[in-house]
């Protein structure tokens, strides 16, 4: 038979486009806390922060979409635990107590504390398990559990393949309820350092990724292709819609918002799955493209977790320059420049890192980019 041999490339661009959001919501996050809400550029900012926040449960989605399509879909593909999780050991866990290390010492260098040494180390052993050395870095916490829980459920999954049909919906449910007691009974305050948090996003992305080659078989037979197409404009206009309505819910009930919180959060939840969905049909297209900035693009997500490990460095020493707000323009200008340089110099110092410390670059940035993998139409590996 004759395949027709693709990569599967979209995975690389999914990443991409995510740290780009994320760098656009770690871009604008201080703007939106420190101008008033009368300015006339506070909206346009808060927006865009708000837009731009599907990147941190998109990347639990192609994460688990990655882990399943591997071995959730392939009974006779064996899964070692122990290499799987000494894996992200190396490349994920040891990374994030490295950057942990060196977020608490900048900050204790530049906002020190009257603290004795033991004191000092309490508190980062604290804020390690936590994920609070740094506002970002609570999300590689939310990782690892995910990893366990991929690890733990995979062999049940696999013995019964029913399951991974009713695993998305079950699990929103659970997703859903979750919300809505914790609301109620308040529970835990700092919810969005555990996994039930993004859980949907997690199974969702699992459920995809499982059944990817049915997905694209049916795509391929599909006669009425402008049908997706026209889904996907609607639902990237439901999402704009989205960040527009919150935002002008958030500030007329700005007083409110405790009570409010818990229909914020089932409306993002509604916002971030089909989004899930759009920016991965979007990747898909984009994976096809050629050019210069394509690959741009792709050696973006390649290197998407040394991005986002790195770039808070470079937005903290941007953010200390002095800046006039005189101009709205200039200001946009600053705004927009801490957006290029926090991408631009994390990609500068993820090469000079990988050329400098080469195969030991994967133990302080992540791991380094896998190679391209041959699918045939349906989304089949091939050899």
């Amino acid at each position: 038979m004759t395949t027709n041999r693709i990569r599967l490339d979209e995975i690389v661009f999914f990443k991409a486009f995510c740290i780009l959001a994320v760098l656009a919501v770690h871009s604008t996050s201080q703007v939106v806390m420190t101008l008033p809400p009368d300015s006339g550029m506070y909206m346009i900012y808060h927006w865009m922060n708000r837009f731009f926040k599907f990147g941190t449960p998109l990347f639990l989605f192609i994460s688990a979409f990655t882990y399943f399509h591997a071995y959730a879909r392939d009974v006779q593909k064996p899964f070692n635990w122990k290499i799987f999780m000494k894996s992200r050991i190396n490349f994920v866990l040891i990374p994030f107590v490295i950057f942990s290390l060196l977020y608490y010492l900048v900050k204790r260098i530049v906002f020190p504390v009257d603290l004795s040494w033991s004191e000092q180390i309490l508190t980062f052993f604290e804020q390690l398990v936590t994920g609070k050395t740094y506002t970002h870095l609570y999300y590689i916490l939310v990782v690892m559990q995910f990893y366990v829980l991929f690890a733990w459920m995979i062999r049940p999954i696999r013995e019964r393949k029913t399951w991974l049909k009713w695993m998305f919906p079950v699990t929103l449910g659970v997703h859903i309820s979750f919300l809505i007691i914790n609301h109620e009974l308040q529970w835990i305050e700092q919810k969005g350092s555990l996994f039930i948090s993004y859980l949907s996003f997690f199974t969702l992305g699992g459920w995809v990724g499982t059944f990817y080659s049915t997905i694209l078989e049916w795509y391929n037979q599909l006669k009425n292709k402008h049908k997706i197409i026209g889904y996907t404009t609607l639902g990237f206009f439901t999402a704009v819609g989205y960040a527009t309505f919150t935002i002008m819910w958030s500030r007329q009930y700005a007083m409110y918002y405790k009570q409010l919180s818990l229909w914020i959060e089932l409306s993002s939840l509604l916002y971030f799955l089909p989004m899930s969905i759009l920016v991965f049909v979007f990747s898909r297209w984009v994976s096809k493209k050629t050019g210069r900035f394509i690959q741009f693009i792709r050696q973006i997500g390649e290197v998407s977790f040394g991005i986002y490990l790195i770039h808070p460095f470079v937005l903290m020493g941007y953010r200390a320059l002095p800046i006039s707000h005189g101009s709205r323009f200039i200001y946009m200008v600053w705004v927009g420049g801490g957006y290029v340089a926090a991408l631009a110099i994390s990609l500068g110092i993820i090469l000079l890192l990988r050329n400098v410390l080469m195969d030991h670059a994967s133990f302080t940035i992540g791991m380094a980019p896998p190679k391209p993998v041959n699918i045939d139409k349906n989304g089949d590996r091939v050899a």
